[in-house]
């Protein structure tokens, strides 16, 4: 009879430490269903900060005041485009050079989506993964004091990083990179 009372005791010890583990489970629950949402939406959250930073560093090239004209604090395209984008721009920029007597491509600038600027801060950034390499980013800024620019950014990972592979004003219906393609017949 002692055994058994041992064997009760031992038992109802064990179904008391599952219980009181299942309702830990219960109770951090939410907690654990935060956390899988966080790790689900982190490529997205840092793909938004991405983007605060690379606009923090255009702000740094076009001064606010307008009292010079943008300058290269750094170089835009080689530390945030892709090889793709950067080839590309490259062949525009030489076939400009050949066709002297035109006005050339570029009569716009892509990271302000203009030729004049004001504020320069992305807002209401919103991104749609597409696959673990490529990503789709929108947001809206007020580059010349006008009213709301949509800009959609198309991103690929290269060399480690997140990289701008194509500007898209979506209000103006305006993809630089297409645009860039018919330019150089391609």
């Amino acid at each position: 009879m002692k055994k058994l009372s041992i064997v009760l005791a031992a038992l109802l010890m064990a179904t008391s430490a599952c219980q009181a583990e299942s309702w830990n489970f219960m109770f951090n629950k939410d907690k654990i269903e935060q956390e899988v949402e966080a790790e689900t939406k982190a490529p997205e959250n840092n793909l938004k900060a991405h983007i605060q930073a690379i606009y923090d560093d255009v702000r740094k090239n076009y001064p606010a005041d307008h009292s010079e004209p943008p300058k290269k604090v750094v170089d835009l395209d080689a530390t945030y485009c892709s090889s793709d984008w950067n080839r590309m721009v490259e062949s525009v920029v030489e076939k400009d050079k050949k066709n002297k007597e035109e006005v050339g491509f570029f009569d716009a600038d892509y990271w302000i989506m203009g030729q004049d600027w004001g504020d320069l801060t992305p807002v209401n950034i919103q991104v749609t993964m597409q696959g673990q390499n490529r990503a789709s980013v929108s947001f809206e800024m007020d580059p010349m004091g006008g009213g709301m620019k949509l800009v959609q950014l198309e991103m690929v990972m290269e060399r480690g990083a997140w990289r701008i592979d194509n500007f898209i004003d979506r209000k103006n219906g305006l993809d630089w990179k297409e645009n860039m393609r018919e330019y150089l017949g391609r």
